[in-house]
């Protein structure tokens, strides 16, 4: 190896080390308490695509880790393990598919560049691995659609100088749209979800 080659090599080593270091110095982490088993409930989410809307009480059970997990895009922090529902107007959930949901950080607010431990508001996450098959007329048009939703929680910060936030909600952004994967000709081929979901109250601790 070249002298010219194997100190470029040397440098490169090097500014990659330092690059991760102050990425490393800058990273924040969370915990979350209680966290574990968890059950999110709604009394209104609603599917809607051209010509079909379905409203649904839908609870959801998961699990939620309790860290220190880095608060970064794609880290995951948790997954859903289960679905039920009930009340169905307009028509109705068949079944979930791909169960466990993975749920993953999307992006923080304020970015995560900017984050520090005390000025946490909120973070998108998205549900990786969604799929759920819809039915309508009676099970005349049914339906499977699939793709990443997501929502923001939004945190209440415990205090000026503390590093700990509360959060017992999550609401889907509108346009979080799913794909069509298969069904009758009478399927829309785009539909969205909508809806807000309330659980017992986590502590998160940024550190």
């Amino acid at each position: 190896m070249g002298e010219r080659l194997r100190a470029a090599l040397v440098v490169s080593a090097a500014l990659v080390a330092m690059a991760f270091a102050v990425s490393s110095a800058n990273a924040v982490e969370m915990s979350i308490s209680p966290a574990g088993a968890i059950s999110a409930s709604s009394s209104n989410i609603t599917f809607s695509g051209e010509g079909l809307g379905i409203i649904c009480a839908v609870t959801l059970s998961g699990i939620v880790a309790r860290g220190p997990i880095p608060v970064r895009a794609e880290a995951q922090y948790g997954e859903i393990t289960g679905v039920r529902w009930e009340g169905c107007s307009g028509g109705t959930i068949e079944r979930p598919l791909g169960l466990p949901w993975r749920i993953l950080i999307s992006s923080t607010l304020p970015a995560v560049e900017r984050l520090t431990t005390r000025n946490l508001t909120g973070i998108l996450s998205a549900l990786v691995g969604t799929a759920i098959n819809l039915s309508s007329f009676g099970g005349f048009v049914n339906c499977l659609y699939a793709g990443t939703t997501g929502g923001l929680a939004s945190f209440t910060h415990t205090g000026r100088e503390s590093t700990s936030y509360t959060v017992a909600a999550i609401g889907s952004l509108s346009e979080i749209r799913v794909q069509f994967i298969s069904g009758s000709g009478l399927c829309p081929r785009t539909g969205s979800f909508a809806g807000t979901f309330t659980f017992s109250t986590q502590t998160v601790t940024l550190s």
